[in-house]
Formats: C-alpha cells, structure tokens, sequence
C-alpha cells in the first residue's frame, strides 16, 4: 500500500512526501492573515495621511488664488493600494505662481 493511502497522525505527518503537515498550513494560515491584517492597517493609516495632505494642500493653493482644488484618484475609491498618489485637480490658479 502506498505510503500516502497508510493511517498518518493527521497534525504531524504530511498529507504528501515532502509536503507541509496540517498544523504546519494552520500555522501558515495564521501568520498570512496577520500580516494581511497588518497591511490593510498600514493602508488605511496612509490613506488617512494622504487625505490631510490633499487638505493642506487645498489650502495652501486656495490661499495662492486658486478657484477650485478637487481631490481624485484611488484614494477616494477600493482601488487604493500601496503605490497610489494624491491626485490633485485645480482650477484658476494665478499664472504668476
């Protein structure tokens, strides 16, 4: 009988030759939705971050004489990842500056 069809101890023997053991995936499981978890945290910290520096900005150009300063982007969306950048549009700004 092959070795894979004989009774194991299911939370140390591995299913296959060579393969990880069900307590080691439960193991790996755990830890990738830690750091999932960890990640999703980080985002929406840096989305928050994002979000007041498009304020200031805002800001600091309507003081300039701008019109109009509109936020766009996958900040504002579930698109939002790691690389986005602050999308910024605006209106009127005096040519001088």
């Amino acid at each position: 009988m092959s070795s894979i069809l004989q009774k194991r101890d299911k939370a140390q023997t591995p299913i296959l030759p060579s393969l990880i053991t069900p307590a080691q995936m439960v193991a790996y499981c755990l830890t990738a939705t830690q750091r999932e978890e960890a990640r999703l945290q980080k985002l929406q910290r840096r989305r928050s971050q994002g979000m007041i520096v498009a304020q200031q900005a805002a800001q600091v150009l309507k003081q300039w004489g701008a019109a109009r300063v509109v936020l766009f982007g996958s900040i504002l969306t579930e698109c939002f990842h790691e690389a986005s950048e602050l999308a910024l549009a605006v209106q009127d700004l005096p040519e001088h500056l």
